[in-house]
């Protein structure tokens, strides 16, 4: 007997894929974002970083330098692609919530 192809379990798995692919590439930039806000920071950075906390410290960063401020220009391109990343992440998370199965009653 010929196995039926479920199409709800590969377009799940699909979504859940691309949200796998999204989240390393966020945390590739968050990554990137940290290491030249540590850059520009003197003393460093705390670990945990929310894309609100570095908006407020690239607020308060005056460039010393040609180089410093080509690091913030950056900085400021990795939040915006992190930002962009949690919109498509938000998105993804709506399209596979109605696929996923309902919690078990207890």
């Amino acid at each position: 007997m010929p196995v039926a192809r479920d199409d709800v379990t590969v377009s799940l798995r699909l979504l859940c894929d691309r949200r796998e692919e999204l989240a390393a590439l966020r945390t590739q930039a968050v990554g990137r974002l940290h290491r030249l806000l540590a850059e520009l920071r003197p003393g460093g950075m705390r670990r945990e970083l929310t894309a609100s906390k570095a908006q407020a410290l690239l607020a308060r960063i005056r460039p010393a330098d040609e180089v410093a401020a080509v690091r913030l220009h950056i900085a400021r391109d990795h939040l915006a692609g992190i930002r962009a990343l949690d919109a498509r992440l938000k998105y993804l998370a709506g399209q596979i919530t109605p696929w996923s199965p309902s919690p078990v009653p207890r």
